[in-house]
């Protein structure tokens, strides 16, 4: 009992500390590049993953890893997307920047892909 609560204390710790990354990048995409209010992003970031679990998607990692996969892919590709535009790149280096948005577009369509196969 000793050695299973210690293992669940440092489960509870894993989850913990990746949510609060993947959290603070979303909450921040969502205010920065989608505009949303403050609070807004805050509660869908708290208050989503939960109620989805509750709701009956019982693996919360399969949750977070499908929110942090579509937002984190989204984020990158807006971030090479804005840097497409904002530098006077050539040919090739906006063909490069088109394949790598078209990979983080794909990451992104996997992921709810694959969420919808696992629930």
């Amino acid at each position: 009992p000793l050695l299973a609560g210690i293992v669940a204390v440092f489960g509870i710790f894993a989850i913990w500390t990746s949510y609060l990354s993947l959290g603070r990048e979303i909450v921040r995409s969502l205010e920065q590049d989608l505009h949303w209010p403050a609070r807004t992003a805050k509660g869908a970031v708290f208050f989503i993953p939960p109620a989805l679990f509750l709701a009956g998607f019982n693996s919360f990692l399969i949750i977070i890893g499908f929110i942090g996969g579509v937002f984190v892919s989204a984020q990158y590709a807006l971030i090479v997307l804005i840097a497409r535009r904002a530098l006077r790149l050539g040919w090739a280096k906006r063909l490069m920047a088109d394949l790598v948005i078209g990979a983080f577009s794909v990451a992104a369509i996997y992921e709810i892909y694959r969420f919808i196969l696992l629930t």
